[in-house]
């Protein structure tokens, strides 16, 4: 038995406007609609986030370097990804499985990593190279651990980015 309950609530949301040079804070009121039900399924769940931020899937959608071939070598990669965000990948493997060349697909990958889509993994495993998803693009496991990583991950690059400025 499932018990429903309705929740009244806002959405806020504060924008900076360059051009304009001010901020602005919108409100959208929303229903959510809490079930109380659990069910076992085998489904696995990925948070990709929407916003407009450092990532994201905005920023996906306007990385000119990236093409057809290189988001469906980065769909592959997802369809991979492991709790933590670790994928692991057999190139070759992989190559034959999407039907493209060995070299093509090294050459997506590379895209994807200079792109910072992925990032570079700590370990290898046999034939398999290990990628981790950047945690700003989404995150494969729960939405505090996710909202944690990404939040992490932003503090690493600014710190790294004002280390070079400064040095």
């Amino acid at each position: 038995m499932s018990k429903n309950k309705e929740i009244a609530h806002s959405l806020e949301q504060t924008t900076y406007h360059i051009e304009k040079g001010v901020v602005e804070k919108t409100t959208t009121p929303v229903n959510l609609m809490l079930v109380e039900k659990k069910t076992k399924t085998d489904e696995q769940w990925l948070i990709l986030w929407q916003g407009d931020g450092e990532m994201g899937l905005d920023y996906l959608s306007t990385c000119d370097s990236l093409t057809g071939a290189d988001f469906k070598v980065f769909f592959k990669l997802l369809k991979a990804l492991r709790h933590g965000n670790e994928v692991l990948v057999n190139q070759v493997g992989l190559a034959k499985e999407m039907n493209l060349s060995q070299p093509n697909l090294s050459r997506s990958i590379k895209k994807l990593l200079e792109a910072g889509v992925i990032l570079p993994g700590e370990t290898q495993h046999g034939p398999h190279k290990s990628y981790t998803l950047n945690p700003c693009i989404g995150w494969k496991g729960t939405l505090q651990q996710g909202a944690t990583e990404k939040r992490r991950h932003l503090r690493l690059v600014k710190t790294s980015q004002n280390e070079q400025k400064g040095g």
